[in-house]
């Protein structure tokens, strides 16, 4: 029982409990870091893309 966490799920209107083992939420928790860093890196990426776009504008 050491290994694993208790969630109260209360914020959901429920009263359940989540167990989760420490090496999942560790899982989780990197997966939900990886998702951040995509997201960033499309945001860049988009925002390059439009100020190239903005200089092609200017340029023509």
């Amino acid at each position: 029982m050491q290994n694993l966490i208790k969630i109260d799920n209360n914020l959901q209107g429920s009263n359940d409990l989540i167990l989760i083992s420490k090496k999942e939420l560790r899982s989780l928790y990197r997966k939900i870091i990886e998702c951040e860093k995509i997201i960033e890196e499309y945001k860049n990426k988009e925002k390059m893309q439009s100020e190239q776009q903005k200089t092609l504008s200017i340029n023509e």
